[in-house]
């Protein structure tokens, strides 16, 4: 976080320039954006941490039944 703030931005413009991103805004029909992947490997380390978390407290919480 210190890294936006230290560049003169703020997490909120970053976060919104990647759902900017993600949702095609300013890029032409059939183009990606530069950054895309980017946002979309940012998003699936997102996703994959919080899936292998819930599935980590889920088994841990199983087990204890037994």
């Amino acid at each position: 976080m210190v890294h936006f703030t230290s560049e003169g931005s703020t997490i909120e413009e970053f976060f919104g320039e990647c759902r900017e991103i993600s949702e095609g805004h300013y890029t032409a029909l059939f183009e990606e954006h530069t950054h895309a992947w980017f946002v979309d490997h940012l998003l699936a380390c997102m996703d994959y941490k919080h899936f292998y978390g819930l599935m980590v407290n889920e088994a841990r919480r199983v087990h204890r039944r037994k």
